[in-house]
């Protein structure tokens, strides 16, 4: 299969060009509707169900009469909480895979028999009175499986993006609605196996990769080719160069607007919520593209892209505080017509978007899709998610009362939303948080908040036996998702030994070891020398010396910019637990 690669830059950047003129296969699809943990009464929210004459879209009938939805519901997949794929990471050496038209065929066949399987079965609710759903996984790479799989049948084409940076997958949302494609996540380095069990599942011919090796590496791109996938890599030398191309491959809007969102941030906590939120107005009918800028300059990189698809309204967003005046004045001068959406908070700039996009739908009634507003690895598979369904994107927060401006949004509106999706497990939105959803969306009166705390996660498991000499606790103490303490980085000269959950260390992986926490944890870690993050999956024990309570892998370690100081000061805090 043909395989085109360009570039190469450095860690986090991206490589050159792929021209809109290459993107392929980009008919409309049918789509399937699954929730991963909990299932939605089909009767009760989306009516009849009817396959579009010649189009293989899946439509409904609802309560209010005929309409057609951009995507729609089959019947029910696996029961929740089970897995049906297991196979290892692939990467590095050739894997063998099922020969390609075996594949397709039994991709038709697993097509077929959900189209029967809708037509004969309707899936039970988890509550009967619930029309708010999850879909989700252990950590983030799972959960845009999960996002695919809930909601697809199949696919042409899929988008793949780095897990561990939200730039790229952030800006993909006219790309992923253009070409009816899933975001799925990846590692640098290797190719996690439940999404390569995906794009099989799909029948995927075509995998987009957004970002240049520094991101995803050769070796994934190997291991698509090896299992006879067609890889067209769209990067350019910085995350305004790969959102320049991702733009080209997306094309213009329907009306000539772009969206212009805040691209990097020296908290890195603040530089992504808006890109989300900007998913929005990506999933409507006007499949707006948004690009990237610094708060203080626009990148030269982003005027080319403007440029490129014919802009003629930029939406910025954020106020001044957030994108400079300057860039405003530089955007006008280039002959764009410009204005702010803007709030008091990111969740009152979500609202104001959420609204301005649900105002572009044509149909009467849609679903509603919601992203953490708080971690951004769940929310990195939202924007695709709602471009599939036809959905407006609002930001939500993890565990406290809903904003007033977003329920006031939600119930103003509550005919037009048919249900209502979640992106991420409890750590994105906890039970309360979804209950105040759903009572939004059927006008009920909203819960009262719990008086006692949510219950503590799981016990950690049971830490690895001691080494010979006997270990002092760390001097930093754990308190339940965060703490402190030093941190050190290893990786030359234990590079491609066995780590202790039995993985190959990969030193440029993104992992870190550490006494207790359960493996596959995934963790935030700030340098509080310099305020640089990362997030990482716990893979192996340590560290064991008795000041330091977390060691990085070397990739990390160039990501947190320690390599000087060797043992740097961190804040560590756990994002979501297996």
């Amino acid at each position: 299969m043909e395989s085109r690669q360009v570039g190469q830059d450095g860690p986090g950047q991206q490589a050159e060009t792929t021209r809109a003129s290459e993107v392929t296969s980009l008919g409309a699809r049918g789509q399937g509707f699954r929730t991963g943990h909990e299932y939605t009464d089909h009767r009760a929210v989306w009516g009849r169900w009817f396959v579009h004459p010649g189009t293989g879209i899946l439509g409904s009938l609802s309560r209010e009469g005929p309409h057609a939805m951009r995507s729609g519901p089959t019947g029910p997949g696996p029961r929740a909480g089970t897995r049906r794929r297991t196979s290892p990471q692939v990467g590095g050496a050739p894997t063998p895979h099922p020969h390609i038209m075996l594949r397709h065929f039994t991709t038709f066949l697993r097509a077929m028999l959900a189209a029967t399987l809708l037509l004969s079965v309707l899936a039970l609710p988890a509550h009967a009175d619930s029309v708010v759903s999850r879909s989700f996984g252990p950590d983030r790479i799972s959960t845009a499986v999960e996002a695919s799989e809930n909601f697809r049948v199949s696919a042409n084409d899929a988008l793949l993006a780095t897990a561990f940076a939200f730039p790229d997958a952030l800006t993909a949302g006219a790309l992923a609605h253009r070409m009816n494609a899933p975001v799925l996540l990846t590692g640098r380095d290797a190719l996690p196996g439940i999404v390569a069990d995906e794009l099989a599942r799909l029948g995927v011919t075509t995998v987009w990769i957004l970002g240049g090796q520094g991101a995803i590496s050769a070796d994934v791109e190997q291991a698509l080719t090896d299992m006879g996938l067609r890889t067209r890599r769209l990067a350019g030398t910085s995350r305004y160069g790969t959102a320049r191309e991702i733009v080209r491959a997306a094309g213009s809007s329907a009306t000539g607007e772009v969206v212009l969102a805040l691209g990097e941030h020296n908290d890195p906590d603040r530089a992504w919520p808006d890109a989300v939120a900007s998913g929005a107005l990506a999933a409507t009918p006007d499949r707006i593209p948004t690009v990237l800028t610094r708060s203080d300059a626009l990148p030269e990189e982003t005027e080319e892209a403007l440029e490129i698809i014919g802009a003629t309204d930029v939406i910025i967003l954020g106020d001044d505080s957030v994108i400079d005046d300057d860039v405003e004045a530089h955007l006008h001068m280039l002959g764009y017509a410009t204005r702010r959406v803007t709030g008091d908070n990111r969740y009152e700039t979500s609202v104001a978007l959420a609204s301005d996009a649900l105002a572009r739908f044509d149909s009467t009634e849609q679903p509603a899709v919601f992203a953490s507003g708080r971690a951004f690895p769940d929310a990195l598979s939202a924007g695709s998610l709602a471009a599939s369904l036809g959905a407006p994107l609002l930001l939500v927060p993890p565990t406290e009362k809903l904003p007033g401006t977003s329920e006031r949004f939600l119930r103003d509106h509550a005919d037009r939303f048919s249900m209502g999706v979640v992106v991420g497990g409890p750590a994105a939105a906890d039970e309360y948080v979804l209950a105040q959803l759903d009572a939004a969306l059927q006008g009920q009166p909203s819960p009262a908040q719990p008086r006692e705390e949510q219950p503590p996660a799981e016990p950690a498991a049971a830490p690895e036996p001691a080494p010979a000499e006997p270990v002092q606790p760390a001097a930093a103490e754990e308190d339940n998702e965060t703490f402190e303490g030093d941190a050190s980085y290893y990786g030359p000269g234990l590079n491609g030994n066995q780590t202790a959950n039995g993985e190959t260390f990969d030193m440029y992986g993104m992992t870190a070891a550490h006494r207790t926490l359960p493996f596959d944890t995934i963790i935030r870690v700030t340098n509080l020398n310099n305020g640089r993050q990362v997030d990482l999956r716990i893979n192996d024990r340590g560290p064991y010396a008795d000041d330091r309570v977390l060691d990085v892998s070397y990739g990390a370690a160039q990501e947190l910019q320690m390599m000087d100081d060797g043992v740097v000061p961190v804040r560590v805090e756990v994002l979501s637990s297996p």
